[in-house]
């Protein structure tokens, strides 16, 4: 990057903004105004009804970053690591549980997820692994979940919890039972490489479309959209095309080409709502920078080659790319694409038993292959595919990690004592984590990279609310069930509206 390393303090100190950058989409979102203007309809609404077993499939929804609940079995108890339990007044949580270990073995790295209260301990090497690994047990409705028995099913939250997918889980739930078709909410381990996970979300869409006798109609969310690619990976790789098995997807929050966004706030506030501070008060900001900073699966949600290609050709940008960090001379530097790995593993030096395991930051970014990732779409034969995109909501599109400046010329900026490193951000058209031309590979809707997509915009609705908005889920849900048509006009339009001031 420039000369010169990432400074430590300068580091730390940026540290929780940079590893929040995912979860702060999604638990902001989550509980944030979505009401949406009225759009003028545009070009007349795409054909996007190819698939003739769309009204007899089955409906599989693959949530985000944050998106499913894990729990660890532990001397006879069910612990609810993510997202915490409440009972009475009482927040149960215990993030560190979540916490990963990376050691490097045959070259590659190997994860373990840390030793916990929660789940038990064993000894590994000269420190200690989870004698029980947490394991996804339903999408994550709401946050926290009350105590009690934990099932799989959707299920309204009360007025001291956060809704997330609740309001998805039920409508599609209650859809189920009345046609007698499977809906299911396919919990996993968001904590991971999802390239790890696929095998076991393919036995799940081929037992599906064996139970229905139709391809299986898939809705993917936030990182569950990076989930579904790999699985098309791995589908391709055994020879076959992913329209074997699924025969319409819908992509909603999509970070196709990565994500920087953050909401500068959130590192008061894991979550809002009643619990807000409790929770921020019990888990703390550096717990939560060491225990994500640990984990594989963000990695996979950086900014692509693309993405900071796409930033370099803006004409506000000076050809410069997503990232920029400050020196240990004082002074900031642009990071080219590059040098990314390096910079983030000198900055996020942070991790579960690090006087014992290294943190592998750079190792855990160049294994994610976020800079080979595919520039266009590829449909691997799937009839249809729609993706339903956020605009309109301010979305970070470049970060400088621990600045007082971003870089603008060689002259040192002195820094008095009491001021303090923050992390600068600006900003474009998004849903307030995902911006629009991460969404849609590029500038153009009508002429997306790679194959043909048909996109459905909105206007000021942000990141989860793009699968639980009722006005969207009016038009999604039975399109999901091959019961109706998504259109334009209200809540959707055939362009991205302009960021709001």
């Amino acid at each position: 990057m420039g000369t010169g390393r990432t400074t430590p303090s300068a580091a730390r100190r940026a540290i929780t903004a940079l590893t929040l950058l995912v979860a702060s989409g999604l638990l902001i979102s989550a509980c944030s105004s979505s009401s949406a203007p009225s759009q003028p309809a545009g070009t007349a609404t795409p054909d996007i009804t190819q698939d003739s077993e769309a009204d007899r499939a089955g409906v599989l929804f693959l949530p985000g970053f944050l998106g499913s609940e894990l729990a660890c079995e532990h001397d006879g108890n069910r612990n609810l690591v993510w997202p915490g339990s409440v009972d009475g007044v009482k927040v149960n949580s215990d993030i560190g549980a979540l916490g990963i270990i990376n050691t490097i073995q045959g070259g590659k790295v190997e994860s373990q997820t840390t030793s916990s209260k929660s789940c038990g301990a064993k000894k590994f090497e000269q420190g200690s692994v989870a004698l029980n690994d947490p394991q996804p047990v339903s999408a994550t409705w709401c946050i926290p979940e009350s105590s009690g028995a934990i099932g799989p099913g959707a299920h309204s939250c009360a007025v001291y919890q956060t809704p997330v997918y609740s309001e998805l889980g039920i409508t599609m739930q209650d859809t189920s039972e009345q046609l007698g078709r499977p809906f299911e909410a396919w919990a996993w381990d968001w904590r991971l490489d999802p390239r790890q996970q696929v095998p076991r979300l393919h036995e799940t869409i081929v037992n599906m479309r064996q139970q229905t006798g139709a391809k299986v109609t898939v809705l993917a969310h936030s990182f569950g959209n990076t989930l579904f690619e790999a699985w098309i990976d791995y589908v391709e790789a055994k020879g076959e095309q992913a329209g074997d098995y699924v025969g319409r997807f819908v992509g909603a929050g999509s970070p196709w080409w990565g994500v920087t966004g953050l909401r500068p706030d959130v590192q008061g506030e894991l979550q809002p709502g009643l619990v807000a501070s409790v929770l921020s008060h019990i888990i703390g900001n550096q717990l939560i920078a060491s225990t994500f900073s640990s984990m594989p699966g963000p990695y996979h949600l950086l900014p692509t080659r693309w993405y900071d290609e796409y930033i370099a050709q803006q004409n506000n940008t000076k050809g410069q790319g997503w990232l920029a960090a400050e020196s240990n001379d004082g002074k900031s530097y642009w990071v080219p694409y590059n040098g990314v790995g390096q910079t983030l593993g000198a900055a996020l030096d942070s991790c579960p038993q690090q006087e014992t395991f290294p943190c592998q930051a750079q190792k855990l970014y160049d294994e994610s292959g976020v800079a080979e990732r595919a520039e266009g779409f590829n449909r691997s034969g799937i009839a249809d595919w729609v993706q339903i995109v956020g605009s309109g909501v301010p979305t970070t599109e470049q970060f400088c990690l621990g600045c007082t400046d971003w870089p603008s010329s060689n002259q040192k900026r002195v820094v008095k004592q009491q001021e303090t490193t923050d992390t600068l951000t600006t900003s474009t058209s998004g849903d307030e984590l995902v911006p629009v031309f991460s969404a849609i590979r590029g500038s153009n809707p009508r002429d997306p990279a790679g194959d043909d997509v048909d996109f459905f915009f909105t206007c000021g609705i942000k990141h989860t609310a793009l699968v639980t908005d009722q006005s969207i889920l009016d038009q999604l849900a039975p399109y999901l069930w091959g019961d109706g048509v998504m259109s334009y006009g209200g809540v959707f339009s055939d362009e991205p509206c302009a960021q709001s001031s």
